[in-house]
């Protein structure tokens, strides 16, 4: 995706970034019932140059 907007007060950097987390469902009778979701923040802050990558 493209950082077009701002972004937890970093103000739009238009790179390109990748995020990467996961996301857990709980299916019952054939429907979601539950969700769960994680993002690797830092990593998507380092990439904004929010963070260093040291």
């Amino acid at each position: 995706m493209t950082n077009t907007g701002d972004f937890f007060k970093i103000p739009a950097t238009n790179k390109r970034v990748i995020a990467t987390g996961q996301f857990i469902r709980e299916v019952k009778d054939g429907k979601v019932i539950a969700e769960w979701q994680t993002t690797n923040a830092l990593g998507l802050m380092k990439q904004l140059g929010a963070m260093s990558n040291k």
